[in-house]
């Protein structure tokens, strides 16, 4: 076991990992509560704060982190970096890929949520785009605004093709790191 785990870590990382059994929606209505008590309803905030820390965006980090070899670490402790100067000057240069990857992976899941902005907006002015877009599609049956659904699709598809055209070098360095181990 390395030094450089803090006591306790692994109890914490199996709470992380037993939140990831739970699907979004089983957890909705707690969520929804804690907004509704912080008083964030049908705001950005209610969109944004339950996204921040998802378990898998946190499993994801914490495997790609435990992967960078102690070697290197010890050696910047032997240089007199501390702490603090460790993390943000070796580890989260090493993390650039995993970072990428995260970004990519948690923009996608945000852009496409359906189900939060239902729940938690209710103005025209809040709606995200998968709203707006099963909005212009007026239900089953409606051939009429094809040519719109169409053009509203593509604007629903163009940014994380283009967010993952900006970052896909550095997803592949997280594939290639990934089966390096110390």
């Amino acid at each position: 076991m390395s030094k450089y785990r803090l006591p306790g870590a692994n109890a914490l990382f199996a709470v992380i990992i037993s939140a990831l059994m739970f699907t979004p929606q089983v957890t909705q209505i707690p969520t929804y509560m804690v907004i509704s008590n912080l008083g964030m309803l049908d705001t950005y905030w209610s969109l944004v704060l339950p996204k921040l820390a998802v378990a898998y965006n946190i499993f994801l980090m914490k495997q790609f982190i435990d992967q960078i070899p102690d070697a290197l670490l010890e050696a910047a402790h032997i240089d007199g970096a501390s702490e603090w100067r460790i993390f943000w000057r070796v580890v989260m240069p090493v993390c650039r890929p995993a970072w990428a990857t995260l970004i990519i992976f948690a923009f996608i899941a945000n852009w496409n949520d359906y189900f939060t902005p239902l729940v938690f907006t209710t103005s025209e002015s809040m709606k995200t785009l998968p709203l707006a877009l099963q909005t212009l599609a007026g239900g089953p049956g409606t051939v009429a605004r094809s040519g719109a659904v169409a053009a509203g699709t593509l604007l629903v598809t163009l940014p994380p093709i283009l967010i993952f055209l900006a970052f896909q070098k550095m997803v592949i360095n997280t594939m290639a790191y990934s089966g390096i181990k110390s």
